[in-house]
């Protein structure tokens, strides 16, 4: 940093400084580093400043105004180089365009494998109502009866590989 650039950082810190202390009504905060990295934000910041600020601040700027070169006077740090870097790389490729060749198949056959198992699953099928028409309990199925349940003036047929089950008081019964 050359000597004109290091008396211009002096001279922005004493500003912020200054500013902290309440002496520019218009201008709450500012930030040191983006002060010295960004050019339009220094720029603006002593805009207000020369609007807002006490005679003495209003110098000041201007003062730093007039020996601005316009550019940053403190280089980005490695760490913002780095993360802009790899967020440029991470915009070209996204995650699934790495790794889609995998993930798809994976994918589709977990919900194949899901949608399988749930079609075998042996469902439930709770009988609360007397049995009034012709009816069948299919094969692999569990009929399970919540109340006593009468088989009244129809035909009850029940399939092998049917389980019954009932709720506490339940029972079938058929009339005649």
């Amino acid at each position: 940093m050359s000597g004109q650039s290091s008396l211009l950082v002096e001279k922005l810190r004493r500003l912020k400084r200054r500013i902290d202390k309440g002496q520019c009504p218009g201008v709450d905060f500012i930030h040191l580093n983006v002060l010295l990295r960004e050019p339009a934000y220094r720029a603006d910041v002593l805009r207000r400043v020369e609007t807002n600020g006490s005679p003495e601040l209003q110098a000041l700027a201007r003062e730093i105004m007039a020996n601005d070169p316009g550019e940053p006077l403190m280089a980005k740090s490695p760490t913002e180089t780095l993360a802009k870097t790899s967020a440029d790389k991470a915009q070209r490729r996204s995650w699934l365009t790495r790794n889609g060749i995998v993930v798809i198949p994976i994918s589709v056959a977990f919900v194949a494998a899901i949608a399988g198992f749930t079609a075998l699953e042996n469902r439930a099928v709770r009988v609360a109502d007397d049995i009034v028409s012709d009816t069948v309990w299919q094969s692999g199925r569990r009929y399970i009866l919540d109340d006593v349940i009468y088989v009244d003036s129809a035909r009850l047929t029940i399939e092998p590989g049917v389980t019954i089950e009932g709720e506490r008081g339940s029972a079938r019964q058929s009339a005649g």
